[in-house]
């Protein structure tokens, strides 16, 4: 039976990426955790959404949460993690007005625009929760329209979705 011998395990800290990670590694930080992001191994998080700001059905924005946070953007991209923001609508009724408006659907778009730019951040993520299947073709013409809004004004940014996996 071998005898137990004591180990030396020396774990070197971990510096700012030098290159880009194989896999893409999204994570969200939700406001109501504060200041928890300082935690966090961002070498280890390609992107981080800021979840949220509540979107109204015409296209406004009812609550940022605090966003920007500049000192989580700033700590995050010193390490080569990308910062976007989480856009959410979890009402069925609310989904339908905003996406059946193109009038709705341009305000959303310019105000993300903003709050992005304002925040020095790097795309959007949209959460629509309830989503009705009778806004499919609103849902893609709102998505072509976002992404090419940001990749003109942003280039390089990310629009990414959020979307369950079952037809509500």
């Amino acid at each position: 039976m071998p005898k137990n011998t004591d180990t030396t395990v020396v774990i070197n800290s971990i510096s700012p990426r030098s290159r880009v990670p194989s896999k893409e590694v999204f994570g969200y930080h939700p406001y109501w955790m504060g200041t928890a992001w300082t935690n966090y191994n961002f070498n280890l998080i390609s992107t981080l959404a800021y979840f949220s700001a509540e979107i109204t059905p015409t296209g406004g924005i009812s609550n940022l949460h605090g966003w920007p946070v500049a000192s989580l953007i700033n700590e995050a991209h010193a390490h080569g993690t990308k910062v976007v923001l989480c856009a959410t609508l979890f009402s069925s009724a609310s989904i339908t007005t905003l996406l059946s408006s193109a009038e709705n659907r341009q305000n959303l778009i310019d105000n993300l625009l903003a709050q992005v730019q304002a925040g020095n951040a790097d795309g959007v993520n949209i959460d629509f929760e309830s989503f009705p299947s009778s806004q499919r073709s609103n849902m893609v013409t709102f998505i072509t329209d976002l992404t090419e809004t940001f990749h003109s004004a942003i280039p390089g940014s990310q629009v990414t979705l959020a979307m369950p996996p079952i037809d509500w």
